[in-house]
């Protein structure tokens, strides 16, 4: 790594120099992470297809292609922060997950760079709460999958939660005492 100079001993020419060398480094990571949250986007709505469709077979490599996606966002947003550190004093550091400290550090490189750091930034910011929400609905069909599954071996073993099921008249019943599926 370079031995760099302290942002406030540095000249003018070179904190410009300085600026627009990080901006374009951060707008250059902000555009691979809008691919790469582009193509995760596609993996969510991929595996809430293969979920849906109860065909599990995808599902390891979409897990992995996953796992391999969010390593790579998240290399690049701890060499962003460490960029910008260097660069301007920013609460990012002490909140790397607040969307407003972002917003004004993605402002101050674009006053001092004179790139167009907004645009892009909102982008990625929209891309991440798709992905977002595409997750949490996946997690929500993964969670009723597994209550069910539950809820399937539970009556195997013979275990109701309160010992009642429905019968053939739609009347509760007390079936805890009988033999379960697997002994009958």
């Amino acid at each position: 790594m370079q031995n760099q100079t302290p942002p406030q001993q540095q000249n003018p020419a070179q904190v410009k120099a300085n600026s627009a060398r990080i901006a374009h480094d951060v707008l250059r990571s902000l555009n691979e992470d809008a691919t790469d949250l582009t193509a995760m986007r596609t993996l969510l709505e991929n595996e809430r297809q293969v979920l849906e469709q109860r065909d599990h077979s995808q599902l390891e490599e979409i897990t992995h292609n996953k796992s391999a996606l969010a390593a790579q966002l998240e290399q690049r947003n701890s060499k962003r922060l460490a960029s910008l550190a260097r660069l301007i004093p920013t609460p990012i550091a002490a909140s790397p997950t607040d969307a407003k400290s972002w917003r004004e550090a993605m402002q101050h490189l674009e006053q001092n760079s004179g790139l167009a750091m907004i645009g892009t930034w909102d982008k990625v910011e929209q891309q991440l709460r798709e992905c977002s929400e595409l997750l949490q609905i996946n997690e929500k069909i993964i969670g009723n999958m597994r209550q069910g599954v539950n809820q399937f071996l539970n009556l195997l073993r013979g275990q109701t939660g309160s010992g009642q099921t429905y019968g053939a008249t739609g009347k509760a019943e007390v079936f805890a005492d009988n033999p379960t599926i697997t002994s009958a």
